[in-house]
């Protein structure tokens, strides 16, 4: 059976992070569910997205293996603000399952108080002070157990191998960036 991601969207979200995270995962032929309360998605840039699933009840719980939040401050605080998703997120640590934050989304995890103060993290650098009781560093990627941060546009694609390595094996990161003529590490 297939493993089942999450990706929420809202008004706002960075469409550079989303697209290549759906992209990335679909490559690596993971079923990619996108999740917005909105019909139509207008992002930070003006792209339009229309999601799969307007309700997360659309989905059980159970059968999500990962759920990913791309950033675009915009973005990050209407999903913010979004209930159902932040009770599918608790829900996804509590299970210890993946939780995938890029950009300014470490602020919802750390808003709704979803991750412990030791937890070694990174973000955009324009929301790092907003999360500087952590232990905040500045690589592109950081696992930290089942929390897997980001910077932002430009480590996209490191944060979406990361979370296919995670979710499969490195097998089929390596033949993605074959796919792709990926040069970076």
């Amino acid at each position: 059976m297939k493993k089942s991601i999450i990706i929420s969207l809202a008004q706002g979200s960075e469409e550079l992070e989303a697209v290549t995270i759906i992209n990335i995962l679909r490559r690596a032929d993971l079923n990619v569910v996108i999740y917005s309360k909105d019909d139509i998605i207008t992002c930070a840039r003006g792209t339009k997205i229309i999601p799969d699933i307007n309700s997360l009840n659309a989905i059980a719980h159970e059968e999500v293996d990962a759920i990913v939040l791309p950033g675009g401050l915009v973005g990050v605080e209407n999903l913010s603000s979004d209930e159902e998703l932040i009770n599918l997120i608790k829900q996804i640590n509590e299970e210890n399952k993946i939780i995938g934050a890029i950009c300014a989304a470490p602020l919802i995890l750390h808003n709704h108080r979803l991750i412990d103060l030791n937890c070694v993290l990174t973000s955009h650098p324009s929301v790092k002070s907003q999360l500087s009781s952590y232990n905040y560093v500045e690589d592109n990627v950081v696992v930290y157990d089942n929390i897997i941060t980001s910077r932002g546009v430009g480590t996209a694609l490191d944060f979406s191998f990361t979370i296919v390595e995670l979710l499969l094996n490195e097998e089929t990161v390596n033949q993605i960036k074959e796919d792709i003529v990926y040069s970076g590490n």
